[in-house]
């Protein structure tokens, strides 16, 4: 939190995406794979870490202190988000909402320029 408004042109989030490969596929082997361009109809499918955050929002406060929601993201894939701003913002907060399993959200970075 500022005393004084800061003008926030974008944010960066940089989340667990499990660089330990536990979660990503049953196959602890297959696990290393995950862009294989030839999968069998009978293999177990692949999908985002369980340590990914899935749903999220980023909120700021204005200068009136009132927090309001600058955005929200559903179905995140990526490692590394980037979010547009534009606010002139005292304060500013990541509300995880859902992992794409794991009972805990991990954020690595939390920027903003």
């Amino acid at each position: 939190l500022w005393k004084e408004p800061r003008k926030v042109r974008q944010i960066r989030l940089v989340f667990d995406s499990d660089f330990a490969r536990k979660t990503v596929h049953p196959d602890p082997v297959m696990g290393w794979y995950p862009m294989l361009c030839n999968i069998p109809y009978h293999m177990a499918d692949f999908h985002p870490p369980e340590t990914m955050t899935r749903d999220y929002r980023l909120e700021y406060r204005d200068a009136a202190g009132n927090w309001k929601p600058l955005c929200e993201k559903r179905d995140n894939w990526r490692r590394v988000e980037r979010a547009g701003c534009g606010a002139a913002a005292t304060g500013l907060a990541f509300v995880p909402l859902k992992t794409w399993g794991a009972p805990d959200c991990h954020l690595f970075a939390f920027d903003f320029m």
